[in-house]
């Protein structure tokens, strides 16, 4: 489901059930308007315009334009619903700053998580059955999880003086 722009920006976000609604979403919904995207990227407006509009059936979205649009945008609507088609979650590997303590605070911070979701679920399994809002409520807290375990891992690269994980963007795999 897609909201309206003002409505998405102010924090009840898009829900996209259609690749289109989340390249709609990041297409319109984004800080830069539609005309400053289309620029990024490279193409005609009119075009964006047509291709990122899930009713339209005559013009569609190009794939090759995705990360073209994310990037332009900061709007990862696309990818995380890709990610959820897919059965996965994607989280965003966070920039941190490392100090002596950090890798231990997120350690913590990641167990701490992990403890409080332990406890939901018995909550939620006390009476023996999960409802589907039970589901979505530990759906949302398990994400926050594996957001934390990324936080973690990013954390110890960094500590380590690892670079942060890359993309592979046309054909050059960066690590």
């Amino acid at each position: 489901m897609t909201n309206g722009r003002k409505t998405c920006r102010s924090g009840q976000a898009c829900e996209p059930r259609s690749l289109g609604e989340a390249i709609y979403c990041a297409t319109f919904h984004s800080e830069a308007e539609a005309r400053t995207v289309a620029e990024r990227m490279g193409v005609r407006y009119s075009y964006l315009a047509d291709a990122a509009n899930p009713d339209r059936d005559g013009q569609q979205f190009q794939a090759r334009l995705l990360v073209p649009l994310m990037h332009a945008t900061g709007n990862l609507a696309p990818l995380a619903w890709l990610a959820r088609a897919m059965g996965g979650v994607f989280v965003r590997t966070p920039d941190v700053t490392v100090e002596h303590d950090d890798v231990r605070r997120a350690f913590l911070e990641a167990t701490r998580e992990i403890g409080e979701d332990a406890g939901d679920i018995e909550r939620a399994l006390a009476d023996g059955v999960i409802t589907g809002e039970e589901a979505r409520q530990l759906e949302v807290q398990i994400d926050e999880t594996i957001a934390e375990l990324v936080s973690l891992k990013a954390t110890i690269r960094k500590k380590a003086g690892v670079p942060p994980l890359q993309a592979v963007v046309g054909g050059d795999r960066r690590r």
